[in-house]
């Protein structure tokens, strides 16, 4: 039998040392990426933690407030951040002139960082006579303390009117409402509309919104009764959709205070049957469902308190749930109205150090390492 005999050429053989210094360079990538995805996978971790936000308007005498509420619903706990002043944002904004004036209709589409709200007024001491206008506003954070504002929607009425459907309508009657108390005081965001409730009327607006949530609309619609014969919930309170456009709606009604929940096929279908609805205590704001699956409510006895709610999806047959959150400090503010919800992401542009810091941080401790690594290729002991 034939036998092989191999041989090691010396000109050809590894070089241990240039083996070693191989594998301590891989070593040392590997340890590179370990500390850089351990950098990032904990901001995701910091970010993915259990927190909504959803976004307040506040009333502060003549001027109205936008404010961020960061709940932490694993904790039950929230707090509270003024952001702007709306009445700044607002172009022409002049109480002066502007009579009975209200900012209203708060709602967010998470996905684009864009807040709605309308801003309503007559031009007469008296809240039921003169003309009565409501625009409809979109702002987005530009950075930590700056907002870019764009007007999406206005319709000015005398006292009285009732406009018919069409490009400029409200289908309601503003001298019947207090237009002080806001001509559009519920608004919620969904699959690229914006949809009010008219005070006075179970009456829901749609106002179909452009490209980016900041252009202006060129459509709307409405839809009356959408209670469809089951309680009324006319006055004030708020609404918002849930992922699969179920809608949620709180107002007052002959009964008292309302919470009732319709799909939005069904409210749109002028032949649809009466909505699920039931009296509920003094929760009059609505927040949260949109991007988060959680629903909270604004309200109850004095203090004003800040809830979030379960067992919401059949109110007639059981009674939905309020459990009060905790605010981890300073006083609870009582909101004119509350905003959908963002999950586990604020829309407000952090400050540019947010960010340079924790990518400072990664380079920092990968330059560490490298050096580390040099020092020992040259022999030389940390």
């Amino acid at each position: 039998m034939a036998s092989f005999r191999f041989v090691m050429n010396p000109a050809k053989s590894p070089d241990i040392t240039k083996l070693r210094v191989t594998a301590a360079a891989q070593k040392l990538a590997v340890q590179i990426f370990v500390v850089i995805a351990f950098a990032l996978t904990g901001s995701a971790k910091l970010h993915a933690q259990a927190v909504d936000y959803i976004y307040g308007i506040e009333n502060s005498g003549p001027t109205w407030e936008l404010d961020q509420l960061t709940i932490n619903y694993g904790a039950g706990t929230y707090t509270q951040q003024s952001l702007v002043s709306l009445s700044s944002l607002i172009p022409g904004f002049n109480t002066s002139t502007q009579l009975n004036g209200s900012v209203n209709g708060l709602a967010l589409n998470a996905a684009t960082h864009t807040l709605f709200f309308t801003y309503s007024y007559n031009n007469n001491a008296s809240s039921s006579a003169g003309t009565f206008t409501a625009t409809t506003y979109a702002i987005q954070s530009t950075g930590p303390t700056t907002w870019s504002i764009n007007q999406l929607y206005t319709v000015s009425v005398a006292a009285g009117t009732a406009d018919a459907p069409g490009a400029t309508n409200t289908a309601a009657k503003p001298g019947a409402v207090n237009v002080g108390s806001g001509w559009f005081p519920r608004a919620a965001y969904y699959n690229g509309s914006y949809y009010v409730g008219i005070q006075g009327a179970n009456t829901l607006f749609q106002i179909a919104l452009g490209n980016g949530d900041t252009s202006a609309s060129t459509s709307q619609s409405v839809y009356s009764n959408i209670n469809h014969g089951g309680l009324s919930a006319v006055g004030g309170g708020d609404m918002v959709f849930d992922s699969s456009g179920n809608l949620y709606v709180s107002g007052t009604g002959s009964g008292g205070e309302t919470f009732g929940t319709t799909s939005l096929a069904n409210a749109q279908n002028s032949s649809g049957s009466a909505w699920n609805a039931a009296s509920v205590g003094d929760f009059y704001q609505l927040g949260g469902l949109g991007q988060s699956p959680r629903l909270y409510a604004g309200g109850g006895t004095s203090p004003f308190g800040l809830y979030q709610v379960a067992n919401f999806s059949n109110p007639s047959g059981s009674a939905p749930i309020f459990t009060a959150l905790t605010l981890t400090s300073g006083v609870a503010v009582q909101y004119s109205d509350l905003s959908d919800g963002a999950l586990g992401a604020s829309i407000v542009i952090p400050e540019a150090g947010t960010w340079a810091s924790g990518v400072f941080g990664i380079l920092l401790t990968a330059g560490v390492c490298v050096r580390s690594f040099f020092k020992w290729r040259a022999g030389i002991v940390c």
